[in-house]
């Protein structure tokens, strides 16, 4: 989702439903706002959603998904596709 600053349109939206893996963007301005990009997430429905572009604070980003409030940041993450696969929604925060 990178540095949307504003809701995309219907087709950009259709185009990303069911997308393996998002970045979103987890903090607000300049970007979109957070309550916003957890919306759009819930349209998408991707299996793995990383947040992205935000400080030192992801708690905001994760009070939107109230069942995935306690995350254990990672150092790195290998993503394939075996492993994507019966994933529902799962955030995956990567240490900064």
């Amino acid at each position: 989702m990178g540095h949307l600053k504003e809701e995309p349109d219907f087709k950009m939206l259709e185009y990303l439903k069911g997308a393996d893996c998002v970045f979103a963007p987890a903090h607000g301005k300049p970007w979109i706002p957070v309550p916003t990009v957890a919306k759009l997430i819930r349209q998408i429905e991707p299996k793995i959603i990383i947040p992205a572009l935000f400080t030192n604070d992801i708690k905001p980003f994760l009070k939107e998904f109230p069942s995935k409030e306690k995350i254990d940041p990672q150092e790195k993450l290998n993503l394939k596709k075996k492993d994507i696969e019966g994933k529902e929604m799962q955030i995956i925060c990567l240490k900064p």
